[in-house]
């Protein structure tokens, strides 16, 4: 962890090979098959490449981040972690509070493997943005909305 970092992106790729969300859309079951829709995840910290993951499950991640950044809008000030069975339940990414607007994002993912500091302002806006760019692709490719999927 060196200095406060200034800007944080999240991307996102949906893989359309063999996904079983566009193949089973329109029928009873398609709703547990959607979250098992993947790709690849890519966050970047100043405008440096952080985390660079294919196969990730990305609806299961925004929809997690949605709720996070529901419950952070309503005054919480509870950690983000996202965790996933292919990596044994650990957190895979990690907003955690370090101070009152400091936090830290961490990721067994991150290519550098340390953390990075944000003021939580920058890490809401980037949530998010990336909610509202992954919610017009989910609901331009699948018909469905994230919240759907949320609490």
């Amino acid at each position: 962890m060196d200095g406060i970092s200034n800007k944080m992106e999240m991307r996102f790729a949906f893989d359309s090979s063999g996904d079983p969300g566009r193949e089973s859309a329109g029928t009873d079951n398609h709703v547990l098959h959607l979250m098992q829709i993947e790709g690849e995840l890519t966050i970047l910290v100043d405008r440096v490449e952080y985390v660079s993951e294919n196969g990730f499950l990305l609806l299961a991640f925004a929809a997690a981040l949605s709720n996070w950044l529901k419950g952070k809008e309503q005054g919480s000030i509870t950690d983000f972690s996202y965790t996933a069975a292919d990596y044994d339940d650990a957190p895979v990414i990690e907003f955690k509070r370090a101070s009152q607007d400091i936090w830290e994002i961490c990721s067994l993912c991150g290519i550098d493997q340390r953390s990075h500091i944000f003021y939580v302002e920058e890490i809401v806006r980037s949530s998010r943005e990336f909610l509202s760019k992954f919610q017009k692709r989910l609901r331009s490719e699948y018909s469905l909305e994230l919240s759907d999927f949320t609490n």
